[in-house]
This record gives C-alpha cells, structure tokens and sequence, in this order.
C-alpha cells in the first residue's frame, strides 16, 4: 500500500497532468479516489477484513490510468469528439475502448504491472471492467467504480447500478449502503 502511494504520488509528480478529455482536473481525480478508497474501508470493514489491503491500495490507484489516457487523447487529435461523447453521458469504459483500444483501468494494470506492481494488484485492476466470478476483489471494485467515478458521486443513477451489480455478485448489500452513508457523512 506504501508503494501504491508512492507511485501516485511520482505520477502525478512527473507525468503531466491534463484531465481535460474527462472535463476534470487533479484535484478531482484525487477527490475520487480519496472516496473510492473510503468506500472499500467502509463497506469491507464490516465484510471480510483480509480484503482490505489490496482493496484499498487498488481503490486508490485504479483511476491513476486516466492521466495516461488522458494524454494519449490529446495527442491523437480526438480530444473534441472524446470530450464531447463523454459528455452526452456515455460509459468512460466503452469510450475509452473506442479511443485508446483500452479503458483506463487496463492502462492502470499495464502501468503497475511494468513497474513490478503485486500481481493480485494488477489481475485486479486489469478485471474491474469485467470482473470474473473468480476475483472477488474486482467485483466490488466494479460496484465502487459505479457509485463514485469522475462523472457523478453517489448519484441516484450511479446507486442503481451499484445496487443491481451487488445483486448480480451476491455482494453484502446492507453493508454497502452503510458505508455509503458513512462516507458520505465525513464527505460533507
């Protein structure tokens, strides 16, 4: 987990830093990701605590793959038509794929996996747009992804989903909307 704040910390030191194609800015990205590893703290406290480290380090750094994705729009010339589907309100992940060939959990996975990052960290983050049945890890990744993301936090859309993928997984529901309300809470 140190070596996962490292990390971000030397990218966000040494990677230009351009969020534009998500119309969102550093500080943002960190917001969300501060939520994203709250919620896993919050919601796996209460489940399976042997979850949490890899939970909350990969919370933490999953939305770090934006930054290179980001700069590889930019520099593709389709920042406009980028921008522009992102803001008709549609899936970063499938425009991502459009544009980059991958989302930006994936790049994360790349990234990490070229600096030697834990495979688990890795397998984790690379399965957050489809998580197996196998990787209980990704899976509640993907239901935090949905309720807290660069576009909306906690919003009634984003809670739906949330709700009917915990559904879909067999997740701890209950104590998912407590964590919810307990984040929440310290976010205000």
């Amino acid at each position: 987990m140190i070596r996962g704040f490292a990390a971000a910390s030397a990218i966000k030191k040494t990677v230009p830093i351009d969020l534009s194609p998500y119309s969102a800015g550093i500080d943002d990205l960190t917001r969300v990701s501060t939520l994203q590893m709250s919620l896993a703290r919050e919601w796996y406290r209460n489940v399976d605590k042997s979850m949490l480290p890899l939970l909350q380090s990969s919370a933490f750094l999953m939305e770090l793959g934006k930054l290179v994705g980001s700069l590889k729009v930019i520099s593709s010339g389709n920042l406009d038509q980028f921008v522009q589907e992102i803001a008709q309100n549609g899936s970063f992940e499938e425009i991502e794929r459009k544009y980059l060939g991958m989302s930006s959990y994936e790049i994360a996975s790349a990234m990490f996996e070229h600096w030697n990052f834990e495979t688990a960290l890795i397998d984790t983050l690379r399965e957050i747009s489809n998580p197996s049945t196998l990787n209980p890890h990704a899976q509640v990744l993907r239901v935090i992804t949905q309720a807290v993301n660069l576009r909306d936090t906690f919003s009634e859309e984003g809670m739906r989903t949330a709700l009917e993928t915990i559904e879909s997984f067999g997740l701890n529901k209950s104590a998912f909307e407590e964590a919810v309300l307990s984040v929440k809470s310290t976010e205000q």
